[in-house]
């Protein structure tokens, strides 16, 4: 400390390569920095163990059917169905998804899961169904489900006429602080080789 009277001293302890700092409260900032950084390092170093000894293993038999049957139909996208019975070859936790083809069937189907329920169109030719109306979610009793269910067709129908419509899927509404909607794409690059 002492700005002017030590710029001298400053300049010999710089050329030495001692840190020089102009007040206590930054070296002890700098201090903690690398504190901080010495600590993340530490962490990043540990080796979490393995889990594969307690995971049953994967349905790959089932998953490669399900790639099949893709494949035969000449589609590239899986339906919210077939991603989720993929997931579930694998023991990934998902949310239990059925498939209503009427309103009465969806009213019945979200009765059984509970209220509030997810409804989403299920269809092979759509895959961001909220770009067409065909997501409604925290459908609440049984008149909204009848109605949701209709009105997604119909804005379904105005939004793209040509899609083929199974049915409307039905999920519990999930609102927990590290639930996460995942939407996965996986193409071929020719930058990067097949």
């Amino acid at each position: 400390m002492g700005d002017s009277t030590v710029r001298p001293l400053w300049r010999s302890l710089d050329e030495a390569g001692i840190p020089v700092f102009r007040t206590p409260e930054a070296s002890v900032d700098a201090y903690a920095t690398v504190a901080a950084f010495h600590q993340n390092q530490q962490l990043l170093q540990q080796t979490p163990r393995s889990l594969s000894s307690e995971l049953e293993s994967p349905d790959l038999e089932g998953a490669r059917m399900l790639f099949e049957s893709v494949v035969a139909e000449r589609r590239e996208v899986l339906t919210e169905m077939e991603s989720k019975a993929l997931l579930g070859a694998f023991h990934v936790p998902v949310t239990r998804t059925v498939m209503a083809r009427s309103p009465t069937e969806a009213l019945v189907l979200a009765e059984q899961i509970g209220f509030p329920v997810a409804m989403k169109v299920g269809s092979p030719d759509i895959t961001r169904k909220s770009d067409v109306g065909g997501v409604v979610l925290n459908v609440r009793n049984a008149t909204e489900v009848r109605l949701q269910y209709a009105e997604i067709l119909a804005a379904v129908g105005r939004a793209q006429p040509g899609a083929r419509i199974e049915g409307v899927t039905l999920q519990s509404m999930h609102t927990g602080a590290y639930g996460r909607e995942l939407y996965v794409g996986v193409f071929r690059d020719p930058l990067f080789g097949r």
